[in-house]
């Protein structure tokens, strides 16, 4: 139930991030009360990265860098939130498959050193 709470949340920021992303390309009345609450709602969000990141050439790259840093943290929950343990995702096992990756390299590495240095481009067979 938590789970689903918090991650419905960290969806709707996002959307409504996005969301005024796309209102930013187009004209919009700042005085509608919809667009006011979509600032008032998505400020405390975007300006500390506003104030990281200003503005290049008038671009606004912060809404990119706060989407990033909100799905970070929606994929770095703690693995179990109301007793319910999180599924792995994508991210989870690609982190995996890198860190095995080294792993191997590393002990692929070490093999060589033992084994024949710096000459040797592949394991010798015995015959």
């Amino acid at each position: 139930m938590l789970y689903q709470v918090i991650n419905t949340i960290f969806s709707l920021i996002s959307l409504l991030v996005f969301v005024r992303v796309l209102l930013s390309w187009v004209r919009v009345d700042p005085y509608n009360p919809l667009v006011r609450m979509l600032y008032e709602v998505t400020d405390p969000i975007l300006v500390p990265f506003q104030r990281l990141i200003p503005p290049a050439g008038g671009l606004d790259f912060s809404p990119i860098i706060a989407l990033v840093v909100l799905d970070l943290l929606r994929e770095d929950r703690p693995r179990c939130v109301d007793g319910q343990p999180r599924a792995d995702s994508s991210r989870s096992l690609a982190t995996t498959r890198r860190l095995a990756g080294r792993r191997a390299g590393r002990d692929f590495c070490l093999w060589h050193l033992r084994h024949g240095g710096a000459h040797s481009h592949a394991p010798s067979v015995a015959p």
